[in-house]
């Protein structure tokens, strides 16, 4: 059938889109330009991801060159208007960006010291502040959940990764003062939880005081003070930075299936009803807002880098991608006159969806849900409640799949009772095909009237499959965008990391999913066509497309392919229960396949249309 056609294509070029994007890069590695942050592994994976990557990179010499340390990012230097617009394309720094206004008095910055480190934790946080330019050079995770595999064992994710073009994150530069972000600071107070740094030249000091919050267990917060003889006021200008590592050498053959998921980091503004962000890959690499604002940061899959105002909405942003896998937000504050202080908060953690919608400042809106994001929070809750009963967020994931089942009773019922009437009256359109099989259009007009008499419809087994596909898609990104799911596992020794494919060469779960996709097939009516060269196609692809799934399936996430995996067992199992009770679990279907029994079939389908 033509309908039958239709939605098979669709059905096949839905499956080459999405394999395409999990496959293509791999594959063609020079037709698809990575983006900013796209390693070989999610964020905090041990092979080659941006935990590993990190771990390298934050052992790397960070003496910020000249690179390092242009100046501030006012809307004046930028030659940006005071209100933002989506999709400006903010020049590239010039000599104006140096850090000295031509309007104000350079000042000479202090003067150069040894650099020394400074540890500040609490329960879930290790950082370590550096005085070069009194910024952060580690930013641990305790939580063993984000632990990954390193040369010592189990090592906590480090969230900073910058090399020496690259001032660390949090460095300041101030617009009408002139010192460099990776000025020489001193430690002037510290405590378990909280340092001051403390920089003077010219008559001119600065303190930076970062301070762990004592309830919020991911958020910082920074003071920023001014004293001394400053002509004019000054801008102040917090620079985050992310180097991400060159993606792994590819090997060839089939070593992309043994991959984890990419990771994608990006440098994002929140401003308004908008939010923005940029790629290396994309038409415009930068971008420039003034006016309300709500948070600036670094974002990857699974975790938040992000700097707010602690009070208020007003500031400024630029997003920068100056070089491949070369990433940086600039967080402008208001102007700064001497004897006054301005403090900022910074959340350096993982995107739990309802701790980030606790903070405030708009930090939930990081997780990009896509176009199914209602639905996607709706599963992520669901799971969370699952996961807080059971203990274990692969047993969530198959409740789950049973609630949706069970959500979609009544129109699965109804659209495998009509799968199943098709095949009780396949003898009849067989007969129709041997008698009007030459006139297509006479044939397609006797097989819509027999559809009428007999109460089905063509397009009925294609219910299930539709009224999935948004739920696959939903939970896909849900996996992919949330810490809840990052390192969850199932099965200890096997299915250990639902976020990622299962590992291995041989990955029994994607396996069998197929192979319950091939019996779901095998259940369907046989189709009857027009010609014999159209039914075959339509069998060709019967037969194609459970292999074509369990191919994609090798590279997405293990806990995607379980939930279809489930939800396919479910379905053979009802289609089962349906068959018996309709009297069609011997029938003809043309395939030779046992004795029509029409009328037991008949009286059965009147009891079931009964009772429903």
């Amino acid at each position: 059938m033509k309908d039958r056609n239709t939605f098979l294509a669709i059905l096949l070029c839905l499956g080459i889109l999405i394999g395409w994007q999990a496959i293509g890069p791999k594959l063609f590695p020079d037709a698809f330009p990575p983006p900013p942050g796209a390693t070989d592994g999610g964020t905090g994976f041990p092979d080659g991801g941006v935990a590993a990557g990190t771990q390298a990179l934050a052992n790397a010499p960070r003496d910020a060159g000249p690179a390092g340390v242009d100046g501030g990012v006012s809307a004046k230097a930028q030659g940006t208007s005071a209100t933002g617009t989506k999709g400006t394309n903010a020049p590239e720094p010039g000599a104006g960006e140096g850090g000295t206004d031509a309007g104000h008095e350079a000042h000479a910055g202090p003067p150069d010291r040894p650099e020394e480190r400074v540890v500040i934790e609490n329960e879930v946080v290790r950082a370590t502040l550096s005085t070069k330019g009194g910024t952060i050079a580690r930013w641990e995770l305790l939580d063993p959940r984000f632990a990954h595999a390193g040369a010592d064992g189990k090592q906590p994710v480090n969230l900073v990764a910058v090399d020496e073009k690259e001032a660390l994150p949090f460095a300041t530069t101030f617009e009408g003062l002139g010192w460099p972000a990776d000025a020489s600071y001193e430690v002037a107070e510290r405590s378990d939880r909280s340092v001051t740094f403390r920089a003077s030249a010219g008559g001119v000091t600065v303190e930076k005081r970062f301070e762990l919050d004592p309830k919020e267990p991911y958020q910082l917060s920074l003071k920023i003070s001014l004293q001394g003889p400053v002509p004019k006021a000054v801008v102040p200008s917090i620079r985050l930075a992310r180097i991400t590592p060159e993606q792994q050498k590819r090997s060839g053959g089939l070593s992309f299936l043994m991959r984890t998921m990419p990771d994608i980091v990006r440098p994002t503004c929140a401003y308004g009803d908008e939010i923005e962000r940029r790629r290396y890959d994309e038409d415009e690499t930068s971008f420039a807002h003034s006016g309300d604002l709500h948070w600036v940061g670094i974002d990857s899959r699974y975790f938040l880098m992000a700097v707010y105002p602690a009070q208020g909405t007003r500031g400024g942003c630029r997003l920068e991608v100056p070089e491949k896998h070369r990433l940086r937000a600039t967080f402008e504050l208001p102007p700064l006159s001497a004897g006054e202080s301005q403090t900022v908060e910074g959340y350096l953690g993982p995107k739990f969806k309802t701790q980030l919608s606790a903070y405030g400042h708009e930090l939930q809106r990081s997780i990009d849900f896509g176009w199914f994001g209602l639905l996607s929070i709706f599963l992520l809750y669901v799971m969370t409640f699952f996961d807080g009963v059971a203990g274990n967020w692969g047993v969530a994931i198959i409740l789950l799949t049973v609630t949706v089942k069970t959500v979609l009773l009544p129109l699965t019922n109804w659209s495998m009772r009509s799968m199943e009437r098709m095949r009780a009256i396949s003898p009849k359109m067989k007969a129709l095909k041997e008698k009007y099989g030459k006139d297509q259009q006479r044939f397609q007009q006797e097989m819509m009237k027999l559809y009428r008499e007999e109460g089905v419809s063509p397009f009925g087994g294609c219910l299930p499959m539709l009224l999935q596909f948004p739920i696959w898609i939903a939970l896909y990104r849900t996996i992919l965008n949330t810490a809840e799911l990052y390192h969850a596992g199932f099965i200890s020794g096997w299915l250990e990391d639902l976020s990622a494919p299962e590992p291995g060469l041989v990955k029994i779960l994607p396996l069998l999913m197929g192979v319950t996709m091939f019996v779901m097939q095998k259940m369907q009516p046989t189709p009857t066509a027009a010609d014999d060269t159209q039914a075959k196609m339509q069998k060709t692809m019967m037969y194609f497309m459970p292999p074509f799934f369990t191919f994609i399936m090798y590279g997405l996430p293990s806990g995607l392919t379980l939930y279809i995996f489930v939800n396919n067992l479910l379905s053979i199992g009802q289609q089962q229960i349906i068959r018996k009770r309709l009297g069609t679990d011997q029938v003809d279907d043309g395939a030779g396949v046992g004795q029509v029994k029409t009328g037991k079939a008949r009286k059965a389908r009147k009891k079931v249309d009964g009772k429903a």
